[in-house]
């Protein structure tokens, strides 16, 4: 009888294990794992067999409100599901749960939960094991985190109950976008640790990949664009895969907003693109057009800009356009190259380093977005290939150019040696020159003084016997009444009073030449009244010649030099009153301004032709043959201003004026004081 009992309890114990197993099959919330070997290092995805409440927070002991969502194959973002026909969004929250039976005799297990978007809380039997940021019913609410981990489980249960929280309030992802993974605590903890070693050498030599270069463009080659461009890569795209598997910044700064630390990093990333188009142009600059970085700059800082005004849950779906772009730029690099690996080594490790390239971004993107794996550590081997093969390109391109470098300087050192040579060679025939040219002036100045000399006393020696035939022809005329004598007389009378006039010049010539400076005040109405008598006695037709004299200084210099340059001047112009039948007007101004002395003299005669202004300040230069001279007042004009350190200007519009103007530095010449007298002389 108690044998009976004994059967129709188990019976009836298997019926009710049955209907509940039966019940829990058909709503697919199980994985049923009591005959799996964990102790041979073999993990299980729970990829299946949960089900999902949307809107929803539940504990492990709240029992649903409503039927939840079964996710029977392939678990992935929640956007991917959808309640009443209609698909759920990104923002929200709800609950996940399953349950595992697991073998009787098995190893000390634990469970890896993928990056969950983008808070989340983790039960097991009604423990929690974990809790990452905070669980929200909003964005306020809400605090985002995201990264791996690895738990523990309990080891006296056959039977796990997995209930999973999740908010996300940030990323155009919701939820869960990748399988649980079941193991053994040994297994787990292995592979564990092997990402976190590939993610460490990946991060660790590309910010010092990064870091190195950077210090070489600062400190020591900073000619090389591509240098810098390498290193901002480096440290980008690092920096992007640190942030994204370990989210350091949050970590170190905790009052630092979650959406802030996703923009660094979307930033990051989109800048290293950016600069990896750069270094590839700066290379080879001449093989891609012009419009390549220019298209790519556009793009990449559009990109930037969305991702700094935008909400995260727009700019995030900015990866799939950028990752195209990267792998159509890299397509087209290899087009453009594939023709230079014949004739440069660079191109081709350029080439095998773009080719790779597209195959791990390839890959990874296929993991990503396929598979749902954002760890992957032949994803990362590759990176750090690629990234290696790239500075060796840069550091055969920087040993090329410091090779050239040194070269150049060879070369330069090689040339500063001749130029010194030839330097030195120049010197002594400087030397040699100079004690010529010292010689020869010396002769020269030698030779003038003999010829100021014998000029000098030429002159004196002539005055006499010219006196003397004056005193003679004016005696002879006096005693005869002959009309044809006394023409002859007045003719030769003519002809000495020329000669007279010439070697007064030429004396003057000598007195300017010897003349020592003084400076004195000088009282320009003095000098303008004696000029005006000595003009006049020069001039026949007093009557028609109208002498306007204007000044506004009282000037400090050599009284000498200035008269001596003002008679000349007026005298140049006022003798053309005998040759015309009408009168002239001759002005003469002495102005100043704060660094020179200006002496103008101004008429209204025939004028100049241009062919002759170069020459007529040339010792015996007659400008018209109409005019008696000998050619020397404009020459003795040049000498008395050379010796003064001014400048003499001629302005001359024919049948209209001549104008003369001289410039003597008032280094010179000091102004006194200021005032105005007009004079004017007829007849």
């Amino acid at each position: 009888m108690k044998v009976a009992q004994n059967v129709k309890f188990s019976c009836l114990y298997l019926m009710v294990a049955m209907i509940s197993y039966t019940s829990s099959m058909a709503q697919g919330t199980t994985f049923i794992l009591s005959g799996h070997d964990f102790f041979n290092g073999h993990t299980v995805s729970l990829d299946s067999n949960w089900v999902f409440y949307w809107q929803s927070l539940l504990s492990p002991a709240e029992s649903p409100k409503k039927d939840g969502l079964p996710l029977k194959a392939g678990l992935s973002s929640w956007t991917t599901l959808s309640e009443g026909g209609v698909a759920l969004p990104s923002f929200g929250y709800g609950t996940y749960k399953t349950r595992v039976i697991l073998p009787h005799n098995r190893p000390s297990m634990a469970i890896q939960l993928p990056k969950i978007f983008s808070a989340a809380k983790i039960w097991v039997n009604d423990k929690v094991l974990l809790e990452i940021g905070r669980i929200g019913k909003g964005g306020q609410s809400t605090q985002h985190r995201r990264f791996n981990v690895t738990l523990p489980i309990p080891s006296d249960a056959d039977t796990l109950d997995i209930v999973i929280q999740a908010s996300n309030y940030y990323h155009s992802k919701g939820g869960l976008t990748a399988p649980p993974i079941l193991g053994s605590t040994y297994a787990l903890w292995q592979k564990e640790r092997t990402v976190l070693i590939s993610d460490m050498v990946f991060v660790g030599s590309l910010l010092f990949i990064g870091i190195s270069f950077l210090a070489l463009f600062l400190f020591y080659w900073n000619k090389d664009k591509a240098i810098l461009y390498f290193a901002i890569l480096c440290i980008c795209w690092g920096y992007r895969n640190l942030s994204d598997g370990y989210a350091p910044l949050v970590q170190l700064f905790e009052w630092l907003p979650w959406k802030w630390n996703s923009k660094i990093e979307y930033i990051a990333l989109f800048i290293g693109g950016l600069m990896g188009n750069l270094f590839l142009n700066s290379i080879f600059k001449y093989r891609f057009h012009a419009l390549y970085p220019k298209l790519n700059t556009w793009f990449i800082w559009a990109l930037v800009v969305v991702t700094l005004i935008l909400p995260s849950y727009y700019y995030t779906y900015l990866l799939a356009p950028f990752f195209v772009v990267m792998l159509v730029d890299m397509c087209y690099a290899v087009v453009r190259l594939v023709g230079l690996v014949p004739k440069s080594g660079s191109s081709a490790l350029a080439l095998v380093a773009i080719f790779l390239a597209i195959v791990v971004l390839t890959y990874h993107i296929y993991t990503y977005n396929i598979l749902g794996s954002t760890t992957n550590v032949w994803v990362s081997i590759g990176y750090v290939v690629v990234f290696m093969l790239n500075s060796l390109l840069l550091g055969k391109r920087f040993s090329v150019s410091f090779s050239n470098l040194k070269h150049l300087q060879a070369k330069t050192q090689e040339q500063n040696q001749e130029i010194s040579s030839q330097a030195e060679m120049l010197n002594r025939i400087n030397n040699v020159l100079e004690d010529r040219v010292a010689e020869r002036t010396q002769n020269l100045e030698q030779l003038a003084k003999e010829l100021d000399i014998l000029l000098y006393r030429s002159s004196h020696d002539l005055k006499r016997p010219v006196s003397t035939i004056s005193g003679l022809t004016k005696l002879g005329a006096l005693l005869t009444k002959d009309e044809e004598i006394l023409d002859l007389f007045d003719k030769i009378e003519g002809s000495n009073e020329d000669m007279a006039n010439l070697i007064k010049k030429l004396g003057q010539v000598m007195l300017i030449r010897e003349h020592k400076i003084q400076n004195t005040t000088i009282n320009m109405d003095e000098i303008f009244s004696e000029l005006k008598q000595e003009i006049r006695a020069k001039i026949k037709k007093n009557e028609w010649l109208d002498l306007e004299f204007q000044c506004d200084t009282e000037v400090f210099g050599d009284a000498y030099l200035i008269k001596a340059i003002l008679f000349q001047l007026l005298h140049n112009s006022a003798k053309w009153v005998d040759l015309e039948e009408h009168p002239l007007h001759v002005q003469c101004n002495v102005t100043s301004d704060k660094y020179v002395l200006l002496l103008e003299v101004i008429d209204d005669g025939p004028g100049l032709s241009n062919e002759i202004k170069e020459e007529i300040f040339e010792m015996y230069h007659v400008a018209n043959d109409r005019i008696p001279g000998h050619g020397m007042g404009l020459y003795l004009v040049r000498k008395a201003v050379e010796r003064l350190n001014g400048t003499i200007e001629l302005h001359s519009i024919p049948n209209d004026l001549t104008k003369f103007k001289v410039k003597l530095p008032l280094n010179q010449l000091v102004v006194k004081g200021k005032r105005k007298k007009d004079l004017h002389s007829i007849g």
